[in-house]
């Protein structure tokens, strides 16, 4: 549990790539066996049965980084894996999402025996609709004004959150903006992943700048498996 928490401690900077084993494709991670990407996160809104357990192993022929399990639900979990990000959707206020789930997740757990770091997760209005926001039946926090994003974040520090995820959705028409990126890092003094929406290489390094510690590709990939070549190097 320890190495799979360090793995994500603050300061440390890094590209994650999120896999969508629907979605799958082995030249993905040809093309980002790179010192830039520090780890795959594997997991979608909703999958086939099987397919995540044949994408891990794919993986581990392929690559020999971190790769870690970001389920949407009870069906996403096997092995082999460095651990699982156990997201509750903090920004929303289904209950399936805010425990149901992971209740239906817990004896899988017992059984795989794999590092679970709870995650809180905040999905933001990306300009259009997510496919975690239509799974997941809830609606996302708005990016402006921040009053409620503060606060949530806020309740999830003092819910003992080690461990944040701000995401505007997968294909997201708009990334958050470094001034929500800013505003979050000076109220959360743990690590603070940034996803959805980033296409280009400003957008990487503005999220970094404004103080995320992992920056998350993965639509962008999925149209063009060269995607991380091409912004080489990143110079973080």
């Amino acid at each position: 549990m320890k190495k799979a928490d360090n793995f994500f401690k603050k300061n440390s900077k890094g590209l994650l790539v999120l896999i969508d084993p629907d979605k799958f494709n082995p030249e993905t991670i040809l093309n980002t066996n790179t010192s830039d990407v520090a780890a795959y996160l594997v997991g979608g809104s909703v999958l086939k049965k099987g397919v995540t357990e044949t994408v891990l192993k794919a993986l581990k022929t392929l690559s020999s980084k971190p790769v870690f399990i970001f389920p949407g639900d009870e069906t996403q979990l096997a092995k082999p894996a460095h651990g699982i990000l156990f997201p509750i959707l903090i920004s929303g206020r289904n209950a399936d999402y805010l425990i149901g789930k992971h209740v239906l997740m817990a004896p899988q757990l017992d059984v795989l025996k794999l590092p679970v770091i709870p995650m809180a997760y905040i999905l933001l209005s990306g300009g259009k609709r997510s496919a975690t926001e239509r799974v997941s039946n809830t609606l996302p926090l708005a990016m402006a004004p921040l009053t409620e994003l503060q606060h949530t974040v806020r309740a999830a520090y003092y819910l003992g959150y080690r461990l944040l995820y701000l995401e505007a959705g997968s294909g997201a028409k708009n990334s958050i903006p470094a001034k929500v990126i800013q505003c979050v890092r000076r109220i959360w003094p743990h690590p603070l992943i940034v996803g959805g929406g980033i296409r280009n290489k400003s957008k990487i390094k503005a999220a970094f700048h404004a103080g995320a510690d992992w920056v998350v590709i993965g639509t962008a990939l999925e149209k063009n498996p060269m995607f991380v070549k091409k912004l080489l190097p990143l110079n973080m």
